[in-house]
């Protein structure tokens, strides 16, 4: 985060961090002080801005803000909008894609995947993003195991983790499988 601020007078303006701008989980990057870093989240973070004066100019009220910084969100679905995976084989397996979007660079996320019914365990890459991309999309292998003469049922579950993101990133998919 870059901090900017400005002064009528045209003074400077310095920024002192909580704990003196080092402990804690924010700390100045540079010798300004205008930019500052975080690590860990959740946290709060709190600037105090201040121009001290000159023979001109007295000095201004010192002005103090907190933001919290908090995990980040993203978004994961399966696509498409068939319900259906049609079993033709032995051994055959379903390819389906995955979304995970998001309105900032994707961290890595490690991959999970579940399976019930007439398929069987799903695989997929162990983990994913990292790359400065908002949007990823990867691929799930399914094994499909014969329904019979009826259709059967598959409930597939997707869902990512990483200490950067917000818990309840998952999505749950039920296809009918047909022969």
């Amino acid at each position: 985060m870059t901090l900017r601020a400005c002064a009528t007078s045209g003074l400077p303006v310095t920024y002192q961090l909580q704990n003196g701008g080092r402990g804690g989980s924010c700390w100045a990057a540079d010798f300004a002080g205008t930019t500052t870093r975080a690590q860990s989240v959740p946290l709060s973070c709190e600037v105090t801005a201040t121009q001290a004066g000159n023979a001109a100019f007295a000095p201004a009220q010192p002005v103090v803000l907190t933001w919290m910084v908090n995990k980040l969100a993203v978004k994961i679905g399966w696509l498409g909008s068939a319900d259906t995976l049609f079993y033709s084989a032995p051994g055959h397996v379903a390819t389906l894609q995955v979304r995970v979007t998001a309105m900032h660079a994707i961290p890595p996320l490690m991959i999970y995947t579940q399976a019930n019914g007439a398929c069987g365990e799903p695989e997929a890459p162990r983990s994913v993003g990292g790359t400065n991309s908002a949007a990823i999309t990867f691929t799930v292998r399914v094994p499909l195991t014969d329904p019979g003469a009826q259709p059967g049922s598959c409930d597939l579950r997707v869902s990512v983790d990483s200490n950067q993101i917000a818990n309840g990133s998952y999505d749950n998919r039920h296809y009918v499988v047909r022969r």
